[in-house]
């Protein structure tokens, strides 16, 4: 028998479509930082920071590729606190995370802030020593150096503070950092549920 006669039934079998396209990858992805939200302990968080990686970070960002076709305007709604974390900062505070706070549903006062994903990654969650960090800094430490994606280094001031945060504080029973990570994940799933829908769809 040759080659190809081997191959045609397993080939037949899946087909070529079935091979995962983007917008498969991106509900698969949603779906799976929903159960890390769900399982909530620093293992699942540190993934979950992966994913939100993959949406919205790298380089070709999962929902950004997928928003191409769709055209939609993708809000990220979160609890304006900026009053209050520069009260914070004038009064010279040396550890505060912005937590549940950040998402509408769950913060204990303030109103809503509509955000593009660009200036909701630039939104500022907390302050370790002097050192103001973004979601966009909270993302990136927990997948690229405390193990999201891989184990790094601690380079720059922010990534130390970071590090010093996850050692010296816990709230909730999870590391400084890490629980903040549930609240961005919140916000990030609410921005994306119309493209969720339309992907869904037009799914076959």
């Amino acid at each position: 028998m040759a080659i190809s006669d081997e191959l045609a039934g397993p080939v037949g079998a899946l087909g070529l479509g079935l091979v995962m396209t983007i917008e498969e990858l991106f509900l698969q992805t949603l779906l799976d930082l929903e159960q890390r939200l769900l399982q909530a302990d620093e293992y699942a968080l540190l993934r979950a920071a992966a994913l939100l990686r993959q949406l919205l970070l790298e380089e070709h960002p999962i929902a950004i590729e997928v928003n191409r076709s769709c055209r939609l305007k993708l809000t990220f709604t979160v609890t304006d606190m900026g009053p209050y974390f520069e009260m914070l900062l004038q009064d010279g505070a040396t550890f505060y995370s912005t937590e549940d706070g950040l998402d509408p549903g769950t913060a204990p006062f303030g109103q809503s802030l509509y955000l593009t994903r660009d200036q909701f990654l630039k939104r500022r969650v907390m302050v370790v020593n002097g050192s103001i960090l973004s979601v966009h800094d909270v993302i990136d430490q927990l997948a690229h150096i405390e193990g999201g994606v891989h184990v790094g280094t601690a380079r720059t001031a922010k990534e130390k503070a970071l590090k010093e945060a996850a050692t010296a504080f816990r709230i909730g029973d999870l590391p400084g950092g890490t629980r903040m990570i549930a609240a961005i994940a919140r916000v990030t799933l609410v921005a994306l549920r119309d493209l969720r829908v339309a992907v869904q769809k037009d799914a076959p």
